[in-house]
């Protein structure tokens, strides 16, 4: 207070004497002085008050830490379940056998949820004949598709052939064979096309590869040797159809058109066992008693020939040509 009375008595007098040249300057070296020593003491003051708070609050911390500490101890509590599980899956304690127990069954399930495609892979890895098996199911049911897709497309080229278009007919039956082979409609149907068309040789060759995957098949036989002896090639129908045997009724036609082949051809042994098995089955049938009348004559069989010719008059619906011929050797065998 010494220095502000000291001040102001200052002013007072520097007033008093009116002078008019002090700048303003000069009196603020005392007012600077004094407001720096406030200053100090101001901050003597607040660094006192904050090393005083910053000691209560380090006792305070202090005090806080070591009441807390027990609670750091407790904090684990609900991970303790857990290591024990883990504990008693790697140590199984003697004291809690049930728990050992049951921890395999709370490893396994989240494994399983985590991965369950890895699972599904082990499983599939760990059971290679179901696996196989699967495979093979797939292979047999392309196998039944095949034929399916075949016939399909057999009966779309059946459509086709109706409707004139012999070209896309053609490529259907095509595709027919080459998923399945052994097809015999689609073959069939294909070679007779060919055929149709003067392909006689594309017709022999699909027949003959038909003939290897089913040998006995009489549909086939029966074109081919159709197709042999409109071609001309009697003698080569004739040879594919002397030594195998028939079955009646599904191979009448086979017989007839062997019977009729080996007369023409002079074979009469082959035409009479022809005829003959063909009469077993139809025996009112007058034009194959005249065919075997024909073989017994040139055989010189005559009784068996005059009993076969008087068989053959006995059908009404023989042709008078076939009559009259009958009659002219009866009356010479007679």
């Amino acid at each position: 207070m010494s220095i502000i009375n000291q001040t102001l008595k200052e002013l007072d007098k520097r007033q008093q004497s009116g002078s008019q040249n002090v700048r303003p300057e000069l009196y603020r070296a005392p007012a600077a002085n004094w407001s720096l020593r406030i200053l100090i003491v101001l901050l003597a003051m607040l660094l006192g008050g904050g090393v005083m708070y910053w000691v209560q609050q380090g006792v305070g911390a202090d005090a806080v830490n070591s009441t807390a500490e027990p609670e750091l101890s407790v904090s684990p509590v609900p991970v303790i379940p857990v290591v024990s599980e883990i504990e008693q899956e790697e140590t199984p304690q003697e004291s809690a056998p049930k728990a050992a127990e049951s921890v395999p069954v709370a490893v396994v399930e989240p494994v399983a949820t985590e991965s369950n495609s890895k699972t599904e892979s082990v499983a599939a890895a760990e059971s290679p004949d179901e696996s196989s098996a699967q495979g093979k199911m797939s292979i047999q049911r392309v196998e039944r598709d095949a034929p399916e897709l075949a016939e399909r497309k057999l009966m779309q080229a059946l459509e086709y052939l109706e409707q004139g278009q012999g070209r896309r007919a053609e490529q259907l039956l095509q595709e027919a064979l080459t998923l399945q082979p052994g097809n015999v409609t689609a073959r069939q149907q294909l070679a007779a096309y060919y055929y149709g068309r003067g392909f006689n040789s594309q017709a022999i060759s699909l027949l003959r590869e038909g003939l290897v995957l089913s040998p006995g098949n009489s549909r086939l036989l029966l074109l081919k040797a159709r197709i042999y002896e409109a071609s001309e090639r009697p003698d080569d129908a004739l040879r594919m159809m002397r030594n195998r045997t028939f079955a009646l009724p599904e191979d009448a036609d086979l017989l007839v058109l062997r019977a009729a082949l080996a007369n023409d051809a002079g074979d009469y042994e082959t035409a009479a066992d022809s005829y003959g098995q063909l009469l077993e089955w139809r025996p009112q049938q007058g034009s194959w008693w005249l065919g075997l009348a024909l073989a017994k004559d040139y055989l010189d069989q005559n009784e068996a020939a005059v009993n076969a010719y008087q068989q053959a008059l006995q059908d009404p619906n023989l042709t008078g040509d076939s009559r009259q011929f009958a009659r002219q050797r009866l009356g010479v065998l007679q």
